[in-house]
Parts: C-alpha cells; structure tokens; sequence
C-alpha cells in the first residue's frame, strides 16, 4: 500500500536508498500470530482485546507507525496552544548509530528519527526496574518496613538484571536489543510498571526532538554532514530542546476524563511517570555510554553521540521540575533511576563477560 502522507513517502525512500526499506515494513498477519504464540499466558491476558480484534480480522493495528500516537498528541498539544510548527513532522526508525533520536531535512518537512532498537531497550530496562522493586509499609516511627525477598524474587531480579545486559550488547553491536530475549509482563507482575515508565521515555525522546523545530534549530546556520540530511546542534540548543520537550510532556496532560479521573485524582500519577520518562532516558544513556567507554574491545563508532553528558542534562531537567511541580513530582524518578544505578556496575560486569565470551 503507497503511503498517503508526502513525509511517510521521502522516509521510506530514505530507507530505501540505505537498503533498510525492512525497517518499514508492518508485520503480517502470519507474524502476529506467531508473536502471540511466545508470550507467556499472563501477558496474552494483559493484551487480550488487542488480539482478539486482530484475530477477528481487524488488521488496522497492524500498519500504525508505533511513533505516531505520540506525534499526535504533541501536534494537538500545540494547536490548544496557539504554537504553529514551521513545517509537517513524520516520526519513524533509523540506524543512525546514536542514542537518541535525530532531526533530518527532507523536501516538505521534517523527519524526526528515533535510533533503530531504541524503544526496545528503553521497554527492556523499565521492565527490568519494575522487576527489581519491592513493597514496603510505614512503621509507626515513620520508617520503611520491606518485604521478605523470596527466592522468585531474586530469581527474576537476576533473570531481568542478565536480559538488559544481553540487550545493551546486542543493541550496541547489532541495533536489536530482541536478539537478547524478553522480560516476561504479565497482567499482575511488577514489571508491568515498565510499561507506561518505557512510553514515557519514548514521549520524550520525540518531544526533544519537536523542542528542535519549535526552537527554530533546524532552520540556523549550521554544520552538516556530508551527505547534508543530519542537522548538527550545539550542546546549549539540545539543553533547550530538552526544557521544550520536557515542558511540552506536561503541557500534554490535559484532562484525560472521568473513567481516568476516578483512579488517578488530578492525574498525578500520569504526570508523575511523564517526568519520570526524561530520567529513564538519561539513566540508560548513562549506562551505554560506560559501556562504550569502559569496556574493552567495544569498536569505536558504533554507538556515537554530540549531545551533552546525560547526569548535566538530568541536573537541568530537575531543577526544571522542582520549580514548576515542586518535590514531590520527582519521587517516581528517583525510585527508578535509583533501582537502575544501583544495579549499573553489575550490569557493567555482565556486558563485559558476554563481549569477552561471545564467539568470532
């Protein structure tokens, strides 16, 4: 089927020119099913309304582009708020070999392109942290009561911590963190926390991205590359877009409606994993960038990147925070990303053992 948007039509030619024109291509039918027939049971049950339509033959789910809900709702975000883009948006994948997302020229637009297998590594490590957590009850002197670690627990604990390391690898080496396995999400499972915890990395990554365009720094003077499609930007313009982008995640939350409202009063849980999306994003970067720095034998050039270091960009993002929402909107990120930082030097030394084990 010929794409209808102009903008779908130069990405695919993009792909097309690069020999990746797969990386378009929605699964079929056959492969949904065959997708279906590897989750565990609890996570066909998490997604039984979407697999029942599919199997009752509506196949519309199957050929959305996964980045165009978040387009969306940044495109209406603005217009409720009188900001006009300079120009028409398509949002999709390519392997530009750098952790982020990047912005490319094309005629009649702009394409906002996330790195190939981002979003999968972004899932992979919130549903590790969501494995990891453990809950708690106050004491009568104010203090934190844990629960008692059982031995599942520390088996999926580990299993998660051994799947991201394997996904960081794969990711670096090959751009495909599905080569290293999955942490299973049931309906009732602690990982399931990594769900809305991964979206909301993914919303602000595209949301950095739109921070760009509105801030006019696709349109100044600049360095390009050699073949004149990646637009550079300075490390003071990418903390800017990040503040955009940041500022855009909560201006988004509009009033979802009353079926939310009743169990999210004044959507503070919402908020409270939209801000914690930014970190989630910081927090891996941070961890890819030891990986790529610290360990042997990892060929330089696979993972690049231009932007500033991810701890300066999270310090500015709190403050951000703090001043708009005031503490208590931080709390879902420091949980987290606290969860991710204590587990990095183990995940550090299980990435250096599978690249020092790896055969060839």
């Amino acid at each position: 089927m010929a794409p209808s948007d102009p903008l779908e039509a130069e990405y695919r030619a993009l792909l097309e020119r690069r020999g990746i024109d797969h990386l378009g291509a929605r699964p079929t039918p056959e492969q949904f099913n065959a997708l279906i027939d590897r989750l565990e049971p609890g996570e066909r049950n998490l997604y039984a309304d979407l697999i029942q339509s599919i199997r009752d033959g509506d196949y519309s789910v199957l050929h959305r582009n996964p980045f165009d809900g978040i387009r969306t709702d940044l495109l209406h975000t603005l217009q409720l708020s009188g900001i006009t883009l300079p120009g028409p948006v398509y949002v999709g994948e390519y392997p530009h070999n750098s952790f982020n997302a990047q912005a490319c020229a094309v005629p009649g637009g702009t394409l906002i392109l996330v790195n190939t297998g981002l979003m999968i590594l972004l899932h992979q490590v919130a549903k590790s942290i969501g494995a990891s957590f453990r809950t708690f009850t106050r004491t009568e002197d104010a203090g934190m009561q844990f629960e008692e670690e059982t031995a599942e627990m520390i088996r999926q604990r580990k299993h998660a911590r051994q799947t991201v390391a394997k996904a960081v690898v794969a990711y670096i080496f090959h751009g495909d963190p599905r080569r290293a396995g999955r942490i299973p999400v049931d309906s009732d499972s602690r990982a399931l926390l990594g769900v809305p915890l991964a979206e909301a990395g993914r919303d602000f990554v595209v949301g950095h991205e739109f921070g760009h365009l509105l801030a006019g720094h696709l349109h100044e003077p600049a360095a390009q590359t050699r073949s004149r499609e990646w637009i550079r930007k300075s490390h003071h313009q990418e903390f800017e877009a990040d503040e955009i982008g940041a500022l855009l995640m909560l201006r988004r939350l509009v009033d979802p409606g009353d079926q939310i409202q009743l169990v999210d009063p004044g959507g503070q849980i919402r908020k409270n994993f939209a801000v914690a999306g930014p970190f989630l994003f910081f927090a891996i970067d941070h961890l890819v960038t030891r990986v790529r720095n610290e360990v042997n034998d990892i060929p330089a050039g696979l993972i690049v990147t231009d932007h500033p270091p991810s701890d300066e960009r999270a310090a500015a993002l709190r403050q951000l925070f703090l001043e708009i929402e005031g503490p208590g909107v931080l709390q879902f990120a420091r949980a987290f990303v606290s969860v991710l930082s204590a587990q990095e030097d183990d995940i550090l030394d299980l990435v250096d053992s599978l690249v020092h084990t790896a055969p060839g």
